[in-house]
């Protein structure tokens, strides 16, 4: 914002010129991505310098739009509240303010939507301009110097200031911990670096206005009330590299090409995890994930990972747990049956015979038991080594155990065949699955085993007696056959004993069949799997499984496999 606080001074704009304007054309010339509400303020700003299009017949004379505590208190000018940020002192005022303003927008707006984006910079533009007007006041009371009444600014910087604090808050993709490229400052404390650093180099800026506009950008990010859950998550670019952006509309985007790229080189191809198929992310919207970064994904099992429809696995496991025979010391296991990959790539291993959760570290030679010691019932154990656990659910016998993101508990009752929902708290179930007596019928299950929730709240079942895995969506009365149904068997059209499922983003099913000693993909629609590990038969190379059971990925999309007959647990890397 540009300000004069001389009572006299005559404001206009003077020795108008183009040079800002061609460079604010160069920098839309460069952008791939301009959302329509961006675009329009941007155009809308540059009429107004030029009085192509005045607002309410006002002319250049910025001392009759600039807005200050004494023209709206004492004259009662309200309309410049709105009017003010609209006009510039002079080209170069208009370019930083709309070149800022760009990526501000092709950001937010693409996050929030072009309607809750327009909304938001009304309610924004009238804030700042007010907030400025209260701190006029303040500034004049404490300082007891009146010349604070009359500082009258124009320009549009206060609300960019708003949108760099919103910006950080909401989009920790985007932000940034280092001042000028290269002095490590955090993202949270830069918006205040660039308040004081501008005002030195530039003392006839509006410090009121900026501050105003930070003040007004820290309403709405002091919770989350314009995104709800969106936040920055993991996208998976097609060569395997994985980029954090943050959560936006799919159709805000283009879609990859058959070839898997984008016609713009500022452009990433990349498997979004809420969109249906792969879309060109501009780079502006990701960064390198950093390890432990909160993500949506982190709240719950990241058995659902981000994979590629063509991805490939190095066919040769690597052993990740035990391996040692079986048997009951740290370095072993027996009968493993389930397992959960962490953010970390820690195993957690549910291993049945030894009566025990025990967890492997990432690269370590031994396990740590962290729970133990029940029948017929789930509990609920402290993560850090609890000495005893809270049962949460009684009398069941539990075969496969999951949660969606509400932390509602899904439990396989085998010897009812069904699946129910516990939710916090309930010690009842809901039938979600099944329910309806031992049977083929769609609306029922055979002693089912493992299962997947998926985001949607799908219940994806191994219905092991029938060899086939059904989907209930939520509320459903029957399943669907997603995978088998064609009784048991080594072809690739049927399953062979269905054990860990998992349904990665896009709707693929993966399979470890106990029976056929591998894992099998199925995509979305599929009359038939894939093998993707195993199914050489039965054996302990590195490149065989022997009843494979439970199953995982880790955030990287690698393969872990509870090898249930060589007592360990086996990653297949992604090729």
């Amino acid at each position: 914002m540009f300000s004069s606080r001389s009572r006299q001074t005559n404001y206009h704009q003077t020795n108008r010129s183009y040079y800002g304007i061609i460079l604010l054309l160069a920098e839309l010339g460069r952008s791939s991505h301009l959302p329509p509400i961006t675009l329009v303020i941007i155009i809308l700003n540059v009429l107004i310098y030029f009085d192509i299009f005045p607002l309410f017949g006002l002319s250049s004379d910025l001392q009759s739009v600039c807005v200050s505590t004494h023209t709206v208190l004492d004259q009662g000018d309200y309309m410049r509240i709105l009017l003010a940020p609209f006009f510039h002192g002079d080209d170069m005022h208009l370019y930083y303010n709309m070149a800022s303003f760009l990526y501000k927008g092709q950001q937010l707006e693409t996050l929030f939507g072009s309607q809750y984006f327009a909304l938001l910079l009304a309610i924004l533009t009238l804030l700042s301009s007010l907030m400025l007007v209260l701190l006029g006041q303040l500034a004049s009371s404490l300082l007891d110097n009146p010349e604070y009444l009359f500082t009258c600014a124009v320009g549009f910087s206060a609300v960019i200031f708003a949108l760099k604090v919103i910006t950080t808050h909401y989009t920790p993709a985007y932000g940034s911990n280092t001042f000028l490229g290269f002095i490590p400052i955090s993202a949270k404390y830069i918006v205040w670096v660039e308040l004081v650093v501008i005002q030195l180099i530039t003392p006839n800026v509006s410090f009121l206005g900026h501050l105003a506009g930070i003040l007004v950008g820290l309403l709405p990010s002091c919770g989350n009330s314009i995104t709800g859950d969106k936040e920055c998550y993991r996208v998976t670019v097609v060569n395997g590299t994985q980029l954090c952006a943050s959560a936006a509309k799919c159709d805000s985007f283009d879609t990859c090409d058959e070839h898997q790229s984008c016609s713009s080189r500022r452009s990433v191809c990349a498997i979004d995890s809420c969109c249906k198929e792969p879309i060109c992310i501009p780079y502006l919207f990701t960064k390198r994930c950093r390890i432990n970064h909160w993500t949506p994904e982190s709240r719950t099992p990241l058995r659902a990972a981000i994979i590629h429809p063509h991805t490939r696995w190095i066919p040769k496991g690597v052993t990740v747990a035990g391996g040692y025979g079986r048997g009951g010391a740290n370095n072993q296991l027996w009968g493993s049956h389930g397992l959960y990959v962490d953010e970390n790539k820690n195993v957690y291993i549910a291993d049945f015979a030894n009566n025990r959760i025990i967890e492997w570290k990432h690269g370590s030679k031994i396990g740590q038991v962290v729970a133990g010691g029940w029948s017929k019932r789930v509990s609920r154990w402290p993560r850090r080594y609890g000495q005893t656990g809270e049962t949460i659910v009684a009398n069941i016998a539990c075969a496969g155990l999951t949660m969606d993101v509400n932390g509602y508990i899904y439990a396989t009752d085998t010897e009812n065949h069904q699946v129910l929902r516990y939710k916090i708290g309930e010690s009842v179930g809901t039938v979600v699955a099944g329910g309806n007596g031992k049977g083929s019928r769609l609306d029922q299950l055979d002693s089912p085993r493992f299962l997947f929730v998926d985001r949607d709240y799908s219940v994806y079942v191994g219905d092991r007696g029938n060899q086939r895995v059904m989907k209930w969506p939520k509320s459903a009365k029957s399943g669907i056959l997603v995978a088998g149904g064609q009784g048991l068997g080594s072809d690739l059209k049927q399953l062979a004993w269905a054990n860990g499922i998992v349904v990665d983003q896009s709707g693929t099913l993966y399979v470890a069949e106990e029976g056929n000693h591998r894992v099998t993909r199925w995509a979305k629609g599929a009359t038939e799997g894939i093998v993707i590990a195993g199914g050489i038969g039965i054996g302990e190379q590195a490149n065989q499984l022997n009843m494979p059971c439970g199953l995982s990925f880790d955030k990287e999309g690698n393969i872990y496999v509870v090898d249930y007959g060589n007592y360990r647990v086996q990653r297949f890397d992604i090729d």
